[in-house]
């Protein structure tokens, strides 16, 4: 009696099938999306223009600063390679 509950079919753990999360993670993401959407129709048109500058503002700057750590890790990875020949021939 004590263990029934394992043989009725039921599911203890209220585990959900993968089926189940995807449909629920489309459902939250549809919602986010309604919801940043009713957002944005009740933003004033200068308020949009900002943020859109804002954004493209950002991105340059990553783009500007993923650019400068390149140079910088090609200048780093030049000077080990340098070292390298030195520390070879000793």
């Amino acid at each position: 009696m004590l263990f029934s509950f394992l043989y009725s079919g039921k599911n203890v753990l209220n585990q959900k099938s993968e089926l189940q999360r995807a449909l629920e993670k489309q459902k939250e993401n549809l919602a986010k999306k309604e919801l940043e959407n009713s957002i944005q129709a009740q933003q004033p048109e200068l308020e949009k223009v900002i943020a859109e500058r804002a954004k493209k503002l950002e991105e340059k700057n990553n783009d500007s600063q993923n650019e400068d750590d390149k140079v910088l890790n090609s200048e780093f990875l030049q000077a080990r390679m340098k070292l390298k020949t030195r520390t070879d021939t000793k």
